[in-house]
């Protein structure tokens, strides 16, 4: 292949015709990649005019000569890779060009160039051939057929999106771009008054004076200031459709941790090598080797996303973890790279990042403790490592990103380590507060992400409490109010820890609570049902029901409730199985002198009132432990 780099204005000649292979897929860019390519343009725009222009870089181009019947004096050839971005870029040309003719109260002409290529010996014919799902829509948007209104049939197509997103920018005028990047259009209104959807009417006066856009020059840039490397496959190469699937089908495509890392470093170049050196080098083998019960990814990975939520990023999710981590810098240092934006880059962004990164293990309970070259050693007390043990154990990894927030504000010096120890207590509070009010903790994830995008860039106590308290924290009336009809039986880890909890409070500040190991060996401790939990109750039980002058269905209401619950190990779980109350009372008060077995091992019967009763001892012994504030 023979690379040469052109502008986008080299595709416009009047003799290039382009085809798009029906082996690929349609056009497919969405929202993120438009402002990503608005951002470019925004760039250049926004350069100083003085001296040499420096060209910006769109990506790589691979076309090969294409096999099409054309008119004489056309050429033609087939785009292999990189048609998504090409026609994006047709797509902004058409858009600058239909802005001017409606500021002008003009028409696209016929023979428009972004249209049609025209021979010097021969009718015009279209610019693009593209594949059949896109033809309607990109014939439509490089005729000029959206000057002054975008039409109903085509509006949902992706690349008429495009073209109203570019649109939108331009009728708003340089206000509306800003570091980070463009405005969204507004969703088009639903009632039966609203004008159309492809209305332009909505979007109100276009920019004008100052806060217009230069088009012409701005049409200028795309044309002959934003490149692509073009690599042009000749007779003696592969099939174009091998090439294509080596790209992208048998590539490796980096990790959103690894393009962080990239654009890390793009952001740093005179800084890289030694911050790589010292700084983040070291900390990635740590990344790596962290595990955890309920984590979903490779440790870069995992922590990457925890991080951003941690810093109350809206929206996170797998895919686009480098994009939002991106979008934050630019936002706030802007696109362009000098010595003080590298210098406030590196103390912002890319320090904060790897601090967090050697916390990170410390925030899931992996490790203690974390020894950082050049003798610096993080920890937390047995207590505080305690205390993240058990908020991790009763729900894995939602709470991780605010473990983490609270371990960098204590490392920062805007926490002491009691002031710590609070807000893992409060953590764990509103957790056990939703489980034993029946809301479980199956949204916990997104709610502890709003909670961090509630909390100011410094963590305090009373932030917390305030973000905890407006996302539905429960007071001890709303828990008291339905404990006694609440089913934990889909709530085991979260369960357990909170029966451990409970012993601790039962046992007083003086007393020597049992630890209570959770787990499924025989020395470990589990959950214990006195009413079984099995359907067979048999024939003792049965027997002791009718004795009570209790219903059976009334018990197997509250099988799973809190005051049918206590610990056991693994051992004398299995020996109590099913005994009637009066025998695995006996049981339970050989294995273990558990505070937890207070409420009944002086009963004689065991009745829905008496576990009723129990249920409210232990929910109060719970939010006494877990106080809301």
């Amino acid at each position: 292949m023979k690379p040469a780099e052109y502008a986008t204005g080299h595709y416009l000649q009047e003799t290039l015709q382009l085809h798009i292979p029906e082996y690929q897929r349609p056009y497919s860019w969405d929202s993120d990649r438009y402002a990503d390519l608005w951002r470019d343009v925004m760039s250049q725009y926004r350069r100083p005019q003085a001296g040499a222009v420096k060209r910006h870089f769109m990506g790589a181009l691979i076309v090969e000569p294409s096999l099409a019947n054309v008119p004489s004096g056309v050429t033609a050839f087939n785009v292999i890779d990189g048609q998504q971005r090409l026609l994006t870029l047709l797509v902004v040309l058409s858009a600058i060009r239909d802005q001017i003719a409606y500021s002008k109260g003009d028409r696209v002409a016929p023979d428009d160039e972004l249209a049609f290529v025209k021979p010097k010996f021969a009718s015009p014919v279209k610019r693009v051939v593209p594949k059949k799902q896109d033809e309607k829509a990109l014939d439509a948007i490089l005729t000029g057929a959206f000057v002054t209104e975008i039409s109903e049939v085509l509006f949902g197509h992706r690349l008429v999106q495009a073209y109203r997103f570019f649109r939108y920018q331009l009728w708003l005028g340089e206000t509306a771009t800003s570091k980070s990047g463009a405005s969204t259009p507004p969703k088009p209104a639903n009632d039966k008054n609203a004008p159309p959807r492809g209305s332009f009417a909505p979007w109100g006066q276009t920019a004008s004076g100052s806060a217009a856009f230069d088009l012409p020059r701005l049409d200028a840039i795309v044309t002959n200031e934003l490149t692509l490397l073009e690599l042009q496959i000749d007779s003696t190469d592969e099939e174009a459709g091998v090439i294509f699937e080596t790209m992208n089908a048998k590539n490796t495509p980096l990790a959103q941790f690894d393009l962080v890392r990239n654009s890390m470093f793009v952001r740093m170049p005179n800084l890289k090598d030694e911050f790589y050196a010292k700084e983040f080098e070291p900390v990635e083998g740590v990344l790596a080797s962290v595990t955890y019960s309920s984590k979903r990814d490779s440790g870069p990975e995992q922590f990457l996303y925890e991080y951003l939520i941690s810093v109350g990023e809206d929206k996170v999710n797998k895919a686009t973890l480098h994009r939002r981590w991106l979008n934050r810098v630019i936002g706030d240092l802007g696109y362009q790279i000098t010595p003080a934006t590298e210098a406030e880059f590196e103390a912002k962004y890319a320090k904060p990042l790897v601090e967090n990164a050697w916390l990170y293990p410390i925030a899931v309970g992996n490790r203690q403790s974390v020894s950082i070259p050049g003798g610096r050693v993080i920890a937390v007390s047995n207590e505080q490592h305690a205390r993240i043990a058990e908020v991790m154990a009763m729900s894995g990894g939602p709470a991780v990103p605010l473990i983490l927030k609270a371990l960098h504000g204590r490392e920062t010096g805007s926490l002491d380590n009691q002031e710590l120890l609070t807000i893992l207590l409060d953590l764990q509070s509103y957790m056990v507060r939703h489980v034993l009010a029946g809301e479980g903790l199956n949204l916990l994830r997104s709610t502890f992400a709003a909670v961090a995008r509630m909390l100011p860039e410094t963590l305090t106590i009373a932030g917390l409490r305030t973000a905890l308290q407006n996302a539905g924290w429960k007071t001890d009336a709303e828990v008291l109010a339905v404990v006694n009809t609440v089913d934990t039986k889909s709530l085991r880890s979260a369960v357990f820890p909170i029966l451990r909890g409970i012993e601790y409070h039962l046992s007083g500040p003086g007393g020597s609570a049992h630890p209570l190991p959770y787990g499924s060996q025989q020395h470990q401790f589990t959950i214990e049902h006195i009413y079984p939990q099995t359907t067979n109750i048999g024939p003792l039980w049965i027997e002791d029901l009718h004795k009570w002058k209790v219903k059976k269905d009334d018990m197997d209401a509250r099988r799973y409730v809190l005051g049918n619950l206590t610990a056991v190990t693994g051992f004398d779980n299995k020996k109590n199985g099913k005994r009637p109350f009066g025998q695995k009372k006996q049981l339970l008060a050989q294995t273990a002198s558990l505070k937890l077995h207070d409420s009944f091992k002086a009963l004689n019967k065991w009745t829905p009132g008496d576990i009723d009763k129990r249920t409210i001892i232990l929910a109060q012994a719970a939010l006494a432990r877990w106080p809301r504030s």
